[in-house]
C-alpha cells in the first residue's frame, strides 16, 4: 500500500521551507491531506433563517451549528475520522479510481463512471475497496455497474460509497439543498464576499462566476436588489451556475458567457460597484490532497493570467468602488504579488475591513496587514487569500 504522504514533489517542500520554515512546512503537509474539521454551509437567507435551517438539519439527524454572529448565514457539521479496515479491503475487489475522484471519496462522494480507472471483474451488486492508483485506500463501496460498464459507458454512479475515512453529511439530496436553502462553501469563501460588503442596490459583476459560491452570496447580501452580473467563459459552467441560481430562486441576475479578460471592449467602464474575481489558481490550498505538487512555471503563467482580469476589473469598477480578489492556493506569486501589480499598474489600493479571521499577507506589497492569508494548519480550513481592493479616484 502506498502512503499519500510519500506523493509531495521536492520542487512544493524547497517552496514551502523557504516561506515558512521546515517545522510549519511538516504541519501544512499533514493538513493538507485531511479535510477541515468542519463542512460549511451557507444558508440562503432570502428563503430562510439560519435557525430554522439547523433546527430541520438536525431533525434529519445532521448535527448542524451555528458558527459566528459576524457570518449569521454560516453553519457547520464536524467532519468525523474513521478508519478503514485494511485487512476487509483486501477480501474485496478493487475500484482504481483517479486522483481528483479518490480526494472526493476521501469526504464522502460517490464514485462516478469518468472517474474509474480500472474495476477488474467487477459486478453490479459487489462489495469493492476504493482505491487510488498506486494502492491508497479511501473507501468501501456498493458497485452500481460493472467494471466494463463503467469503463465503456464512462457515464453515470458507478459506486455508491458505505464507508470513508472521513465522514461528513452528503446533503446534495436533502430537501434544504433541493429547495435552495443550502449551499456547501468554505468558510474563507464566505469571509470574503463578507468583506467586500455588497449592499442593496449596487451593481456587482462577478467575472468569474461558476459555480456560484460567491456570486449567489453576494446576491443575497444585495437582499436581491441591484444590478448583478455574472459572467463565465465555459458552457459547461453557465449551464452549472444557471442551475444553482435557479434552484436558490434568485432570478434577477444577468448570466453571460464570455472571457471575461476582453469584458472591458464590451461592456461600460466605471459602471460598477463591486467588482469579484476569482480567477483560476494553483490551487495548492484545496483540501484533502493526496497528491501535493507545485509546478513553479505554471504558478507564474497563472499569475500572468490572474493580473488579466484586475487588469479588466479596474477598468470596470468605479472610482471608490471594491474588487474582491481571491484565491485558493498559497504562492505568493499568485497572492501578493498579483495584488501588488494591481497596486502599481491598475489605480488600484488595498483597502480595509472588518472581517479579519485569517493571517495578515505577506509584506511584499503596501497595505498587506489588511490582506488575509488561511493556512490550513493554523486555521483548519482550505488554504485561502483574501484581497479586497479600492479604485482611486
Amino acid at each position: 500500500m502506498v502512503k499519500p504522504s510519500q506523493n509531495s514533489n521536492e520542487t512544493f517542500l524547497d517552496y514551502f521551507f523557504k516561506l515558512l520554515g521546515a517545522e510549519e512546512t511538516a504541519k501544512l503537509l499533514e493538513a493538507l491531506r485531511k479535510p477541515p474539521s468542519k463542512y460549511f454551509l451557507r444558508i440562503n437567507t432570502l428563503l430562510a433563517k439560519p435557525h430554522e435551517v439547523v433546527a430541520s438539519l438536525r431533525r434529519r439527524g445532521v448535527e448542524a451549528k451555528l458558527f459566528d454572529p459576524k457570518i449569521p448565514e454560516a453553519i457547520y457539521v464536524e467532519v468525523v475520522e474513521e478508519s478503514l479496515d485494511e485487512e476487509e479491503a483486501s477480501r474485496l475487489k478493487e475500484v482504481v479510481v483517479d486522483r481528483y475522484t479518490a480526494e472526493a471519496v476521501m469526504v464522502g462522494a460517490n464514485v462516478y463512471a469518468p472517474g474509474v480507472k480500472r474495476a477488474k471483474g467487477v459486478l453490479r451488486g459487489d462489495l469493492v475497496a476504493i482505491r487510488m492508483e498506486g494502492g491508497f485506500l479511501v473507501g468501501l463501496g456498493e458497485a452500481s455497474m460493472s467494471g466494463l460498464e463503467a469503463l465503456t459507458k464512462r457515464r453515470g454512479l458507478a459506486v455508491k460509497v458505505l464507508k470513508t475515512r472521513f465522514k461528513a453529511p452528503s446533503l446534495r439530496d436533502s430537501e434544504e439543498y433541493l429547495q435552495g436553502l443550502i449551499y456547501p462553501q468554505s468558510l474563507p469563501s464566505m469571509i470574503a464576499v463578507r468583506a467586500l460588503d455588497p449592499k442593496p442596490g449596487e451593481k456587482l459583476i462577478d467575472l468569474t462566476a461558476a459555480p456560484g459560491g460567491k456570486l449567489t452570496h453576494a446576491f443575497q447580501l444585495m437582499e436581491g436588489v441591484g444590478e448583478v452580473v455574472a459572467i463565465d467563459r465555459s458552457p459547461r459552467k453557465v449551464a452549472e451556475l444557471k442551475a444553482h441560481l435557479e434552484r436558490m430562486k434568485m432570478h434577477n441576475v444577468k448570466v453571460m458567457q464570455r472571457d471575461s479578460r476582453y469584458l472591458d471592449l464590451e461592456l461600460p467602464h466605471s459602471h460598477f460597484d463591486a467588482v469579484i474575481v476569482d480567477p483560476p489558481c494553483s490551487a495548492i490550498g484545496v483540501r484533502p490532497k493526496l497528491h501535493i505538487s507545485l509546478n513553479l512555471k505554471q504558478v507564474s503563467s497563472l499569475a500572468e493570467y490572474q493580473k488579466q482580469f484586475l487588469k479588466v476589473a479596474s477598468k470596470l469598477v468605479k472610482p471608490g468602488g471594491r474588487i474582491l480578489y481571491s484565491t485558493c492556493t498559497l504562492t505568493i506569486e499568485e497572492n501578493e504579488r498579483v495584488v501588488s501589480f494591481a497596486v502599481e499598474a491598475c489605480g488600484l489600493r488595498v483597502k480595509e475591513h472588518g472581517y479579519i479571521f485569517g493571517q495578515p499577507g505577506l509584506g511584499v506589497v503596501p497595505g498587506a496587514i489588511h490582506l488575509q492569508r488561511f493556512y490550513p494548519h493554523i486555521h483548519d480550513t482550505p488554504g485561502f487569500f483574501i484581497a479586497v481592493l479600492e479604485r482611486l479616484g
